[in-house]
């Protein structure tokens, strides 16, 4: 009965439309879809997972595509930068429990395809992508006042496309993206950006999302690869994930539900490369 009904839910998944160059976050295990397509839609979705339906939620204020969605507590999430014929600044805060969205301050750097990581419960950072000189800047929660560009010591570029995820209360472990393989810690107690080899990852070209789950960073490649990096190990760790053409809605696996993948590969769409 099992096998059915996951059967009969992977090929509502292949019947479902997801927008292109959209973004996924994950907020207390449920999963929401925002924007994307070409052009730009400021539209936003839940996936429910059980029956495979997308559930239309409040619209964000502004259409964008390449943007970066970054769960904020267990309550919100954030949408930073992101592309509408130019690179954007705009930044919006969507409340998971109201259903409502309200405006941050603006980035200082307009960006699209950067990178974004929520340190300590009260600091989010932007970091680097297009349209940006591996800049970095920062918005403190606890004011909400404006983003606050960080001056810091730099060994790497992450122009284009990189993902990044905090790995203790001052690091943050960055892939640079870019065509590059470089990987690297910004040490936002000295503000150093050190080169930090992972392993041997070797599609770091662009990056779609990062989720953390159970203490593992799971980083969902362009090219349809997802490697995990277990945070409390502090290591790169070899898996089976790959080939998913970078599955939007991939939550990892899940208590209920161990597959190495709970979507099928059709329902994934291969990415346009970059703007």
């Amino acid at each position: 009965r099992r096998q059915r009904q996951m059967c009969i839910r992977d090929r509502l998944i292949d019947a479902l439309t997801l927008p292109e160059d959209s973004s996924v976050v994950q907020v207390a295990r449920r999963t929401f879809l925002s924007g994307g397509s070409n052009p730009c839609v400021n539209t936003v979705s839940e996936f429910v997972e059980d029956n495979a339906t997308l559930i239309p939620k409040a619209p964000m204020k502004y259409a964008k595509n390449h943007h970066r969605a970054q769960a904020i507590h267990s309550k919100a999430f954030v949408t930073t930068g992101g592309f509408d014929t130019f690179q954007v600044f705009y930044c919006e805060e969507y409340s998971v429990t109201r259903s409502e969205w309200r405006d941050l301050p603006s980035l200082n750097r307009a960006r699209s395809n950067t990178a974004t990581a929520f340190l300590n419960n009260r600091f989010l950072y932007a970091i680097g992508g297009s349209n940006t000189n591996s800049e970095i800047e920062m918005l403190d929660f606890n004011e909400k006042k404006a983003w606050i560009p960080v001056v810091f010591t730099n060994e790497l570029a992450f122009n284009n496309s990189p993902a990044a995820f905090p790995i203790s209360d001052h690091e943050i472990i960055i892939l640079c993206g870019g065509n590059t393989a470089s990987s690297g810690i910004f040490n936002t107690r000295n503000n150093t950006v050190k080169n930090f080899p992972l392993g041997n990852i070797v599609d770091h070209y662009m990056y779609n999302a990062v989720s953390i789950i159970d203490k593992k960073a799971y980083i969902i490649s362009y090219n349809g690869n997802i490697h995990f990096y277990d945070i409390e190990e502090k290591k790169y760790i070899e898996h089976p994930y790959s080939n998913l053409y970078t599955c939007l809605l991939y939550t990892s696996p899940s208590p209920r539900d161990r597959q190495k993948s709970r979507m099928p590969s059709s329902a994934c769409k291969k990415k346009k490369k970059k703007k």
